[in-house]
């Protein structure tokens, strides 16, 4: 008896799986991706950061960043690096696109990758790429900022990490 309630049981769950499968799948790709293509699983969006922002973090995640973002996505993030020219699809600007996003659907970018841009997955940690959404989700938040008002809170929190490409 115990065996077959766990088979009955197994199969609700993967009947249930398949379902939640299948509506991630009917979502029309502007859904999370913003016309982009990309086809971000829920759960990978859902996925909580373990790594908080602390100036290790973010000191790492620049480090990363001038080592394997910044050729595409530019030193400010805003998809202007020097070899970002004729790219298909056109390389993200960051700045805009990173509050549209949670920390898991980034990270699920980062590591899988798509069209010219590499996944990082076999490259890095796991939590090297968390440090490397803490950077850009940091940096893009200060352009945003530097951009609407100037000086809001730059001065407060920005000044250290002002030199983290030159790493």
């Amino acid at each position: 008896m115990q065996r077959d309630l766990k088979s009955g049981s197994m199969l609700v769950a993967l009947a249930a799986g398949l379902a939640a499968a299948g509506a991630v799948l009917a979502h029309p790709p502007h859904h999370h991706g913003h016309g982009s293509g990309w086809k971000v699983p829920e759960a990978e969006i859902q996925r909580e950061n373990p790594i908080p922002p602390d100036a290790r973090s973010l000191d790492q995640g620049g480090v990363l960043y001038a080592e394997h973002c910044v050729r595409c996505h530019g030193e400010t993030l805003r998809g202007d690096g020097p070899d970002a020219h004729d790219l298909d699809p056109p390389v993200a600007d960051l700045v805009e696109h990173a509050p549209h996003h949670t920390d898991g659907d980034l990270a699920y970018r980062v590591r899988i990758g798509r069209g010219p841009m590499p996944g990082f997955g076999d490259a890095l940690d796991e939590r090297d790429i968390w440090d490397l959404v803490n950077f850009m989700r940091d940096r893009a938040q200060g352009a945003a900022l530097a951009e609407t008002d100037g000086h809001s809170h730059d001065h407060a929190d920005g000044d250290h990490h002002h030199g983290d490409h030159h790493h």
